[in-house]
């Protein structure tokens, strides 16, 4: 009967080891698993990131391009005021010289 006894402990020892070994095979998944999915987290974050970086350099040239512009646009309507009131006082000369002429 000792033998009947090993038996009987030694299966549930057996069971226990399987058991184990699937526990650790299971952990080992879910540990296999985690680390894909934090390494696919970390792709995502580190393109988003990147892709901010480029938004941004996008945005800063624009802004500048945007303040050409407006400094293009600054210095012509300078350069309009001027021709206009160049204009406007060549228009009175004008009109003072015909004035004179008629007198």
């Amino acid at each position: 009967m000792p033998n009947q006894r090993s038996d009987q402990n030694s299966a549930p020892l057996e069971e226990q080891q399987m058991l184990h070994e699937k526990l650790r095979e299971e952990i080992h998944t879910i540990e296999r698993q985690y680390e894909e999915e934090l390494e696919a987290m970390r792709e995502k974050l580190n393109q988003e990131r990147r892709d901010r970086e480029h938004l941004t350099l996008q945005m800063r040239a624009l802004l500048q391009e945007k303040s050409e512009w407006d400094n293009t646009i600054d210095c012509l309507q300078s350069a309009l005021d001027k021709s206009l009131a160049e204009y406007d006082n060549m228009q009175r000369l004008l009109e003072d010289t015909e004035g004179r002429l008629h007198e």
